[in-house]
């Protein structure tokens, strides 16, 4: 049977939910909640406290969660539409790609920290870097080959 509940603690993919009826108010055992990838790639969202969602209840109370649900009280993230994929986090960081007009952004209300081990190649039409002072190691004069590292 499909039920809906709120996380009440969640621990690496597996939570427990409470779940409210005509008697009363119960939680379950910590139940496995759906990811989209587990083998080789690994996807994993951790549920907050509170969050609604979906699960699958047999009669001896096993199941599975299937993943959160929006409601009235909350809505999918500013922005979201049919052809606009959103994550929105709490603290106001925002990751969105827009299908039609073929734009991904990224919005981050902290440090952004890129690793690349392998060689990086940019291609862009244009580029625009607007930053107040910074450094980009590797660089060398192209006249006295001096390494030239600093702007600002």
């Amino acid at each position: 049977m499909i039920r809906y509940g709120t996380i009440q603690e969640e621990k690496s993919g597996w939570a427990t939910v409470m779940l409210q009826a005509a008697g009363g108010a119960t939680v379950t055992p910590m139940l496995p909640v759906v990811q989209r990838a587990t083998v080789g790639d690994k996807d994993y969202r951790p549920l907050d406290q509170g969050t609604l969602v979906a699960l699958v209840l047999d009669e001896n109370g096993e199941g599975i969660i299937l993943g959160a649900v929006y409601n009235d009280k909350d809505m999918p993230p500013v922005g979201s539409a049919e052809k606009k994929w959103v994550t929105a986090f709490a603290d106001g960081t925002k990751i969105a790609y827009d299908k039609e007009a073929k734009k991904l952004s990224l919005s981050a209300s902290g440090a952004v920290d890129i690793e690349v081990l392998g060689s990086c190649s940019i291609e862009a039409q244009s580029c625009n870097i607007n930053a107040s002072s910074g450094t980009i190691n590797g660089l060398r004069c192209q006249f006295t080959g001096a390494p030239r590292h600093n702007f600002g």
